[in-house]
Parts: structure tokens; sequence; C-alpha cells
């Protein structure tokens, strides 16, 4: 049994393409390969799919000149070698797992993975598989038409009867492809896709349409859901459906690239900063691979960073190496502030963990997190440091290369907290601290701009009529208790308006804590954890910072952990710049 399938070793340029064999349903399944340089433009089709948990246990073969040999193979890859086989003739096609030789020591996995976007735009389709029929997947393909038929599309998300087909095509959303970061670059670069699922099978573009219809009206659909679902252990809220990984993808790679009508691409649009914040739901086997795998997709930057792929190269250097690319390319200190980088990455207060990004959700389908200040790169909703741009040394000390050296200015410390939120809960400390005394009187105009970051959900200025919310959320719900539970809130409000301020609330507050300045009297919201005991945090704004940030003190201020990131009202347009500058020290 041959361990891998072949025995030519590829040159620089080129790659392994297999020639899978015609055959009936069920014959085995056999391919020979054969070996083309990308730039011969070669016609083949590129295989999307999942390994899945499943170990190597499907026998297939391989035909070798006068030799047949045999290796075992995953299950889902074997499925979808019989779903794509034609009876009449052979069929063209790359697939990573058989055309790349995964053995580390000879070098080949790295220098075809830097090829790969090359690889998956020379296609001349990209095959995306699903996996087999189940959960109803024959059902929502076929309800795809339903959903691209716009005169209808309003009647639709509206009508109780449709419940079925709707839970089919969320399931569908649901597969583990919709999960994998490196389906980005393979559907983001294809010239052509096609989706299969089962026996039935769509072009990507058509799929796509359907999945951003259904974003558009996914807060309708998740009520429908829900009232339909009661009873059953199956959760469709609406921060669940928002987060499928699916309408990520669709939304993501429309606005990747310039084509041209070929498909090939003539201009990269997005920053490698953009990608990992935004993608941080796509998971991968390998931690470096949370870079690798959207490093083609991202526009060039000339500096002195080279990410080339390199999976010898130790995690906490890559990552460096990105937010220090970041800064290059903006100025902008803010993705210290981003969660993106894997949880295993050692000790790094400045290089945040995914598991910290508003993309995440708990184990009942509500969001983990709140949404960042810094908002999404490039579009900062703020302006705390003015038109100061970063001032860092990512060199500071080669003993400890995890040391950030960057100026900005001290702004106050934190003397006092109140509770942090937990599961939508605003704590009654948080009245006491923001001066709202009595919830049947008006309500103080810092306190509730405070609740919403003084902006609404698309980052403008919030609409005068959020004060009038707010007191009423809260004498609907708290007047006895003064804290007020967001989630009953929500359920209990009778109008739009009030439904749109509430979610405000909550994509702010989630798991942040109300913190009061010490000289100033500042007061604002911040990282759960900000201590106001032993080493007092401190409020400072780092130039290129968006937002102001909370410092924590080590070694009687030798060097400062990052706590997190904060909003504190009346410093978050460049009020206090400039001001008395010192440099952090920070790890």
């Amino acid at each position: 049994m041959l361990q891998f399938g072949h025995r030519h070793c590829l040159r620089n340029g080129e790659i392994r393409i297999i020639k899978l064999h015609r055959g009936a349903e069920n014959d085995p399944v056999e391919w020979s390969y054969e070996y083309h340089y990308l730039h011969h433009h070669v016609e083949y089709e590129s295989l999307s799919y999942t390994w899945g948990e499943a170990a190597a246990s499907r026998r297939a073969f391989v035909h070798d000149q006068n030799e047949v040999t045999y290796l075992y193979i995953r299950p889902n890859l074997e499925l979808a070698l019989r779903r794509l086989r034609r009876q009449d003739e052979e069929r063209y096609l790359w697939v990573d797992a058989l055309c790349i030789d995964q053995t580390p020591e000879n070098g080949e996995k790295d220098e075809q993975i830097a090829s790969m976007d090359r690889i998956y735009n020379h296609a001349t389709r990209v095959c995306i598989w699903l996996g087999g029929e189940a959960a109803n997947s024959d059902l929502a393909m076929k309800f795809l038409d339903s959903i691209l038929d716009l005169p209808g599309f309003a009647t639709l998300v509206a009508d109780d009867a449709k419940s079925q087909e709707w839970q089919a095509f969320v399931d569908l959303m649901r597969r583990p492809w919709f999960t994998r970061r490196w389906v980005v670059q393979e559907v983001a670069l294809a010239r052509k896709a096609r989706l299969y699922c089962g026996n039935s099978s769509v072009d990507w573009p058509r799929f796509a349409d359907a999945v951003e219809l259904f974003g558009s009206h996914s807060l309708t659909v998740s009520k429908m859901l829900e009232a339909a679902m009661k009873g059953h252990h199956k959760s469709n809220t609406y921060e669940e459906l928002q987060r499928l990984g699916a309408y990520a993808l669709v939304n993501v790679t429309n606005n990747l690239f310039l084509k041209y009508d070929d498909g090939s691409v003539y201009r990269r649009l997005a920053s490698l900063e953009y990608l990992v914040f935004r993608l941080t739901a796509f998971n991968v086997s390998e931690p470096r691979d949370m870079v690798f795998a959207l490093r083609s997709l991202a526009k060039e930057v000339r500096g002195s960073v080279d990410l080339k792929i390199d999976s010898s190269r130790p995690l906490i250097e890559i990552c460096k190496d990105v937010v220090e690319l970041s800064v290059q390319e903006s100025g902008s200190l803010d993705i210290i502030c981003r969660p993106w980088a894997p949880a295993t990455l050692e000790a790094c207060t400045w290089i945040r963990h995914a598991t910290e990004s508003q993309f995440v959700l708990n184990s009942e389908g509500m969001r983990a997190n709140a949404d960042r200040f810094v908002g999404q790169p490039d579009q900062p909703t703020y302006r705390a440091s003015g038109l100061k741009r970063a001032e860092v040394d990512f060199r500071f000390s080669k003993f400890i290369p995890t040391t950030l050296k960057a100026k900005g200015i001290f702004v106050d410390s934190v003397c006092k907290t109140g509770g942090a939120v937990v599961d939508g809960l605003i704590p009654s400390d948080w009245l006491r601290l923001g001066g709202w005394n009595d919830v049947q009187e008006c309500v103080p105009e810092r306190f509730w701009r405070i609740l919403v970051a003084d902006r609404g959900p698309y980052g403008d200025r919030p609409p005068s009529w959020y004060k009038r919310a707010c007191m009423h959320a809260w004498y609907q719900s708290s007047i006895s208790t003064r804290a007020l539970h967001t989630p009953t809130a929500l359920k209990a409000v009778q109008s739009a308006q009030a439904e749109e301020f509430i979610r405000r609330v909550q994509s702010v507050i989630w798991g942040r804590s109300f913190i009061v300045t010490k000289n100033f009297d500042y007061i604002g919201l911040g990282p759960a954890t900000t201590n106001t005991k032993g080493s007092t945090d401190i409020i400072c704004i780092l130039y290129g910072m968006s937002v102001p940030v909370v410092l924590r003190p080590r070694h009687r201020g030798s060097f400062y952990n990052l706590i997190g990131e904060a909003y504190i009202h009346g410093i978050m347009n460049g009020e206090v710049i400039p001001g008395t500058e010192q440099v952090f020290c920070i790890r």
C-alpha cells in the first residue's frame, strides 16, 4: 500500500491533478495522477470540502503506469468523489488531501499552501461539497427557488406555514463546511463555483443570493422559528442566525476583490486586519492557519514584515507580525483591542484571543461578548487620539519579544466600578454610579448615552428618542429592582423603537463594567475585569487608538498589561489631545 499515492516530487510551480476514472455508482473509487505547471493553464476543477472527524477508512485505488495500488481516504472525501464521478468520462480534479504531500519533512506542504490562491483561481470551477443528504437538505435546496422569487419574498418570510422550509435552510447553513477558514479563499477566488449536497446542486451565486436575502430578514425568520420550535431542543435566536458562518462567508467574500469578467483577480480590497477580525467564527485545526488561510486574500502592504507561509515559525512571532503589519498599513493601533488570535497563544495582552469576539455565542445561542468599541478596521467609530498616528516599537526588548512600546497620554485612574453585566443583566449599582437615583424621574443625559456608547446601531449619532426608550424600558420592567434584565425587557417591549434601543444596549454593555475615574469624575464602560484594588487600573489614550484603553501597572509601573478597550464619556473624539506624553511598555 502507498502511504500517499504517488512517487513524483513536485518541481517549482508544479501541481498534481487527479484524473478521476469513470464509474458507476457502486464501483470502487479510482484515479491516476497527472502533473502540470500552473502557468500552462490546464483545465481542472478544485474540490472544497471538510475532511471530517472520521479516520481514513475507505479504500481507493491509484493507477500508476502499469501498477495499481491502494490507499485509505476519509469517508466524506469518498462520498464527494463518488458524487462528482462521471459514468461516461474522466474528470480532472485538484483535491488537497490527494494532491499535496502532507509529510512535514519535505517542505512541499508549505510551498503548495502558498500557491493555493492560484490553484483555486486557475480552476475552471470550484466544486463545493457540503456532504450527503440529511436534516431535510433536499427540502432546503428546493426551497432556494422560492427564496429567490423576489416578488414573493416578503410574503415568504412572514408565512408561518413555511417554518419547516426555513428550518431546513438554516440547518443547511449550519453544515460544518461553513465553519472552515480555508473555504473563504476557496470560494472567494473561484472563477465559477457550484455547491453540491447529496444529489442536489446549485450554482454558488444563486445560493449566495438566497443567504443574503435570508440575512436581511433574519430577525423575522428567527421569531417564526422560535415560535414553531417551542418545546424542541433547537436554538434559533436572532443572535445565532446573524452569526451563521454561511451569512458571514457570503457577506465577506462578495467584497474582497475586483475581478475581470473571466473571474481572474486584478485587485485585492481587504486588509489582513479586516480579515482576521471579521472571520473569527471560522475554524482551523492548526493555529497558524488562522493567518495562513487568509494571507493570500489580503491586499499587499509594503513594509518590513514578511508573512511568508512557514509552519515551523512560532505562533507568537506570526501573530506579532500581523499586528506590526496592520500598524504599518493603517497608522492605527486599534488591532491590539480586536479579538482575532488563536486561544492557544501564549500570554500576551496586546494580542487578543478570538474567544473575546463579538461573533462568539454562548451555549444558549446568546451573545457572549459585546461589540467592539474600536469598530471595523478602516472605519473607526471614534477618534480618541485625534489625528495622531501610532508611535510604537515592536523590538523594544529582544529578551522579552512580547513587549510593545507605545506612546500616549495618561488620563486618570479608575476609582469605582459597577458590577459586570452577566447574561444581559444591568446591575442596579450602575444607576447609582451614573446618577440616576429615581427611575421615575428623567434619566441623566450622559447615563443613557453611555448605555449605547453614544452611537446608534450603525455607528452614527444616536436618535434623541433613545432617551425616551431608556426611561420606558426601566419603567416597564424594573421600577422595584432598578436592575434591568435586557433579554426579558426585549420580550416585553411592544414597539420596534424600544426593541432597537434594547438591542443596541445589549451590543454595548454585554460582559462590561461601569467605571468611574478618580480625579476628573469621568464615567463610562470598561472590561469586566477592570480593577480598583491593589494595583489600580488606569485610563490612557495611546496614539493611533480610536478609543481609550484600560491598563494595569505591573512591577511598580515598569510595564503594563492591557486589560481592554473602554468607552469614557466626553473624551472619545480627541478632547484630551494633546496632553502630557509618556511611553507605556505593554506585555
